[in-house]
């Protein structure tokens, strides 16, 4: 029996994580079924499949790993970006998938059950195990040999102290020479993306289909090398897509999908080493219109971040960067405008403070943000602190957060939200953050290789018992790597001729020094190989200080925190127009008062 059959015969879907609850099955997304049949095929040892988001790579995990359970038992090992992410999975998608599909539900014993070998990251059944991991627990890659490894979303997996984790996780499959990897991920950097090495590494599987027309068996392609688009829409109305056969220049429409899906198959493109590719996007879901890929491409499309994450999650494609691809100071010096500092152009709807905390000094960067990222820098300060423990600098620093700053229209503008870089004298950050409300003052903590501009924050406060405070500080991790080259983006625009608007990112700077734009251009991007062989993109000083690029970048997080990269017209015009008043006091330096919390009497006496 293949995976896909068993999964048509065996399979339930969950109304808990599935849109479409009820029995499997593989007809819906008839793509699906090579991948799932590979993964179970006794001649291949390793399947990667490198895919968009909104195509069914989750529940192939899921039907695979039900099949390994059921009808060839081992040692599993399913590993997640983090432990938090294997708690997650475990909750959410596989005690569902046990509790509604009988032949597992048989074998499995409930997480509650007073079974110790059966837990929320351990599950024993018949002639196996399965252990659900983090990519950041270098311990459980470590541990006992496995036959089988799922590795999900490696593309996120962060490098631990001990190596690639994907790497420890397949050195243990060593001892089975009927072992099964199979690692699934959207990508995302040129370079840097997992996905995309092993991919190049395989015989590179596309999903062909028979053309209505002339019958010739193609692919969807968003754009071919030499820049043609297939998929074509009406400039009025971006909701009517069709696609152009690249054979016969037939007009393909979306009706016609899904007789082309169940007739297609997949071809692979280069000699088979070991390692059975597969890719796939959402051009061939059958949950996703092509209106629904082209309206997001025609809206992000000028934004570099934005048009990013649509290449990574909706075409299944890498990012690619352009090596030393960074302006030169003196460009952006010559363009520098008359607008004097301290004060609000037109244009800026709320201000963002970035703060970079040195051993000597804190630099302060104040940035007006306006519509499709414009933005403009307001004022650049330095308060030189003695010591590493001088209180007098943060009193300079409640001062600031507390200033109106005047606008051209007449009004005053306080800063919305202040980011401080938590990576140096981070207790001390820390005891200063505790003073604002989470919606006033963010702590920041750079880290390269993340795949977004900001993660979700990390709780750092905890009691006596060593748990969390639910409601305690938060540090916000900033993907560095990909907020510089969005940076670098912007700074490459041109400025536009007299009456045109300007291009969305565009940056706008006061008479600053030279200093200043030495240091915002102070990083290049380059090529280089790291210490486990793998090539990757890193960010290199060319110049000695880099702090306005720091703060630069700790200001777009805060926007991102904010929300700017999901405002709409209106949106925006309810920032514009509503009064906004500073949450800290000029007395700052006291610690905010801790709410009282009414706890229910106990009913039992101690």
């Amino acid at each position: 029996m293949s995976v896909s059959e068993w999964a048509d015969a065996y399979r339930f879907l969950s109304p808990e994580s599935s849109p479409e609850p009820g029995k499997w099955r593989t007809d819906r997304a008839p793509y699906l079924r090579g991948i799932m049949d590979a993964c179970g095929d006794p001649f291949i040892e390793e399947v990667c499949v490198k895919a968009s988001a909104q195509v069914g790579k989750s529940e192939t995990i899921n039907n695979v790993l039900g099949y390994f359970i059921h009808l060839d038992p081992g040692p599993i090992m399913v590993l997640q970006p983090r432990i938090e992410d294997a708690e997650k999975y475990s909750k959410v998608r596989l005690s569902t998938m046990i509790r509604d599909t009988a032949v597992l539900r048989e074998r499995i014993a409930s997480a509650r059950s007073r079974d110790s070998s059966n837990t929320i990251l351990e599950k024993s059944f018949p002639g196996g195990r399965l252990r659900i991991s983090g990519s950041n627990s270098p311990a459980s890659l470590a541990s006992d040999p496995i036959r089988f490894l799922l590795a999900d979303e490696i593309d996120r997996y962060e490098e631990t102290t001990e190596g690639d984790p994907l790497e420890l996780a397949i050195k243990r499959t060593n001892n089975f020479l009927n072992r099964k990897i199979i690692e699934i991920s959207t990508p995302t950097i040129e370079g840097i993306s997992r996905i995309e090495r092993r991919w190049q590494m395989s015989d590179k599987r596309y999903y062909f289909m028979p053309c209505p027309h002339c019958g010739e068996k193609i692919r969807f392609i968003w754009r071919s090398e030499d820049g043609r688009f297939y998929f074509k829409w009406d400039k009025d109305n971006p909701e009517n897509v069709y696609y152009v056969c690249p054979v016969c220049d037939a007009i393909i429409e979306e009706k016609d999908k899904p007789k082309m899906l169940a007739a297609g198959d997949w071809i692979a493109t280069d000699k088979f080493q070991g390692i059975a590719g597969f890719h796939i996007w959402e051009a061939y879901s059958p949950w996703r219109k092509w209106s629904q890929i082209v309206i997001p491409f025609l809206r992000f499309k000028d934004y570099p971040e934005s048009l990013r994450v649509w290449i990574n999650t909706t075409l299944g494609e890498c990012w690619k960067v352009k090596s030393g691809d960074v302006p030169d100071w003196e460009r952006l010096y010559e363009r520098r405008e008359t607008y004097p500092r301290d004060t609000v152009p037109n244009g800026v709807y709320f201000l963002t403070a970035g703060v970079d905390v040195q051993e000597d000094r804190i630099e302060v960067e104040v940035i007006g943000w306006g519509k499709r990222l414009e933005s403009w820098s307001i004022c650049h300060r330095v308060f030189p602190r003695a010591t590493r423990k001088d209180t007098e600098v943060l009193e300079e620093l409640d001062k600031m957060l507390a200033e109106q700053w005047p606008c051209e229209d007449g009004r005053m503008l306080p800063i919305k939200m202040l980011g401080i870089d938590s990576s140096f004298d981070t207790q001390w950050v820390y005891n200063w953050v505790r003073r604002y409300p989470a919606n006033r003052v963010v702590a920041l903590k750079g880290a390269t290789g993340l795949h977004s501009i900001v993660e979700t924050p990390k709780a750092v406060d905890v009691n006596s018992r060593g748990d969390r405070i639910r409601r305690g500080l938060k540090v916000w991790r900033v993907g560095t790597d990909m907020a510089k080259s969005e940076i670098m983006g912007f700074l490459r625009l041109p400025k536009p001729k007299d009456g045109e608007p300007y291009p969305p990112g565009y940056c706008h700077f006061p008479e600053y020094d030279e200093e200043y734009f030495k240091q915002l251009t102070a990083e290049h991007i380059e090529l280089e190989r790291n210490r486990h062989g793998y090539d990757r993109y890193v960010w290199k000083k060319h110049y000695e200080r880099n702090e306005i690029l720091d703060l630069r970048v700790y200001n777009r997080a805060v926007a991102a925190i904010l929300g700017i990269d999901r405002y709409k017209d209106s949106d925006w015009e309810k920032i514009k127009f509503k009064e906004i008043s500073p949450a800290a006091s000029s007395n700052s330096e006291k610690p905010r008062e801790e709410k009282k919390v009414k706890r229910r009497r106990s009913s039992s006496f101690l």
